[in-house]
């Protein structure tokens, strides 16, 4: 029975906190214009740590700078993500969504913007399965001992 109860709460608790973290990207694209638009260059960031086998080392990571264009006006937007490559190659295409009022506010489809505190949440709850539900399953498999105590 508890293994069905944790079953139930822990299906619940993803759902909740996936609809928690995905509801301000629905709310967003629901009322928003889309296009395809171009990264057009790379931007410096911050310096990270990167790994390879023979060690760490520090390099400036890189932004995409994606142009678009809305009623004849061209907007450069450069997402709070970045990587060692710029993540997108310049010249390629990516959705956007904008919104038509204030269309400097973007979200770009992109795993970097939608994905990244999902995934995160997933791997939390992945690690919240693995340590606990051997856990619930051995104490929900022991037999209650008998009340008699000649």
């Amino acid at each position: 029975m508890h293994l069905k109860k944790f079953a139930f709460l822990y299906l619940f608790a993803l759902s909740a906190g996936l609809l928690i973290l995905s509801f301000n990207d629905i709310l967003f694209i629901y009322s928003a214009e889309s296009q395809v638009a171009k990264v057009t260059h790379h931007v410096e960031g911050k310096t990270e740590t990167f790994y390879k086998l023979a060690g760490s080392y520090q390099e400036k990571s890189l932004s995409p700078a994606i142009d678009y264009s809305v009623n004849g006006k061209v907007y450069t937007h450069i997402p709070k993500y970045s990587c060692k490559d710029g993540c997108q190659s310049i010249g390629s295409d990516i959705t956007i969504f904008y919104k038509k009022d204030k269309p400097e506010e973007v979200l770009v489809s992109s795993f970097g913007d939608i994905w990244k505190y999902k995934i995160y949440f997933l791997i939390i709850m992945g690690v919240l399965l693995v340590t606990t539900l051997p856990y619930i399953y051995y104490n929900s498999s022991k037999q209650p001992e008998s009340g008699s105590n000649d």
